[in-house]
């Protein structure tokens, strides 16, 4: 006699047409990437922008089960991207935001390792791992993969026996590069994806792309996820729900500490549109605290709250993310970061220190570097100098020396006119110079440019 088999409305069961693919349902709201936008100097356009997309009307996830697979690639990665968006994340790269917008690992300088893991809702696994390998001074490569796993998912017959009883697994394999062109930085990758499901698994790929733009300290991004994404199984192809992300952050210096605040809008196929805001707040070096906020035009979105802390030491870096639930256990995700430089070398990406080696620096300064210093170079090849300082004695330019190798400058004294100078750098042309002289500034050092 054949059996009526059929899935009830456990809480497993409810969550299985978003792991596994072929069902594609509404689903919790944290699995939703949320992106974010704002800032003073866009804000008609983007507020125009916000309400465009929020007036259009809600593309209702239920409307469109069935249609789309691969949902686990919208799970935010690491606890960073779970507890801020995107867009504040993107101010201090690292290795888990290859899962994101490609674009913010342009800048970063260190080679990383990244894994992050968390007790998913009902006894799923999330994890992923990632690398960051950077190419020279302005392409950076990257890989990573992402895992959810359940397992002892139970089929029962009309009677609620137990009929069967599977293991599932999502997979993702991520590979990417980024490169910075002055203020703008871009980058692209792809993912392999592998779904183990019934009746058959399923196979595909699917394109990110991404762009960010900066302008002193704001931030703008644009990036796409998960493009042009199907997936293959033996009865059926299934389209990989799409997301365009657009982002504006901003850099505040306070006292004491950092402020970073964002915004970024999420539009998708699939699922309604969101918005998120969020902050990060350093405190101090050591210590980073974050939280962030988001609407949804789909009824039942779930608790619209999340937060996190952040504790770097030198080379290690550990964040934790706090995400509740409206019916299920809250989320807790951990990730970890090592960088692979040398012990008590300062990261190049992390922002500068406010102290006596970063005074405040004003726009006008960053926009127009002062007039070259007249000198004669000892190279005349290389005729224009960066330099931090100068010096009466030897012993005390070779202490800003060495004050500038702790936060990762590389700098030498040379003997000059009777006196002594911390150099930074030397370059053929003012052109150059200048370039250097601008990025430094803004990451907060005041130097000065010379030349003939």
């Amino acid at each position: 006699m054949e059996k009526d088999f059929r899935w009830p409305l456990t809480c497993k069961n409810w969550l299985r047409p978003l792991l596994y693919t072929k069902n594609v349902a509404e689903g919790c709201s944290h699995m939703t990437l949320a992106s974010t936008r704002w800032r003073r100097t866009v804000v008609m356009f983007s507020l125009a922008a916000i309400f465009s997309f929020v007036s259009q009307d809600a593309r209702s996830a239920t409307a469109n089960a069935g249609r789309y697979g691969g949902a686990f690639l919208r799970i935010p990665v690491g606890a960073r991207l779970t507890a801020s968006p995107d867009v504040v994340a993107g101010w201090r790269p690292d290795a888990s935001l290859a899962f994101s917008n490609p674009a913010f690992l342009a800048p970063l300088r260190d080679r990383q390792i990244f894994f992050t893991t968390a007790t998913w809702l009902e006894d799923m696994r999330f994890s992923a791992a990632s690398a960051t390998l950077p190419l020279g001074e302005k392409t950076t490569l990257s890989l990573g993969t992402v895992f959810l796993y359940s397992g002892g998912l139970q089929g029962l017959d009309s009677g609620l026996n137990v009929v069967s009883e599977e293991n599932y697994y999502d997979l993702g394999i991520y590979a990417g590069a980024s490169r910075q062109f002055g203020p703008f930085g871009i980058g692209a990758g792809a993912t392999m994806i592998r779904q183990h499901t019934l009746p058959s698994d399923g196979t595909g790929v699917a394109f990110n792309a991404g762009l960010t733009y900066r302008f002193r300290q704001t931030m703008f991004q644009l990036a796409g996820r998960n493009l042009e994404g199907m997936i293959h199984f033996d009865d059926a192809e299934y389209r990989v729900d799409s997301e365009t992300m657009v982002g504006v952050s901003h850099s505040f210096n306070t006292q004491p500490g950092h402020l970073i605040a964002g915004a970024q809008l999420i539009v998708s196929d699939a699922r309604s549109d969101m918005l998120r805001l969020g902050i990060d707040y350093d405190i101090s070096q050591l210590l980073t605290l974050r939280t962030g906020v988001h609407a949804s035009g789909s009824e039942g979105s779930g608790v619209p709250l999340e937060a996190g802390f952040g504790l770097r030491y030198e080379t290690l870096q550990i964040e934790y993310a706090y995400t509740p639930q409206e019916f299920f256990s809250s989320t807790h995700t951990l990730s970890l970061v090592v960088s692979l430089r040398s012990w008590g070398q300062r990261s190049m990406t992390e922002p500068a220190p406010t102290n006596q080696l970063a005074p405040h620096i004003s726009d006008s300064q960053i926009q127009a570097p002062p007039p070259a210093t007249p000198t004669v170079s000892a190279d005349a090849d290389l005729p224009y100098l960066v330099v931090a300082g100068t010096h009466d004695d030897l012993s005390s330019a070779r202490a800003e020396v060495r004050a500038l190798s702790i936060v990762g400058i590389e700098a030498f004294a040379e003997s000059f006119a009777g006196q002594f100078r911390v150099v930074v750098g030397r370059y053929g042309n003012r052109g150059e110079a200048e370039e250097a002289f601008i990025d430094y500034a803004r990451r907060g050092y005041r130097f000065v440019i010379v030349g003939p």
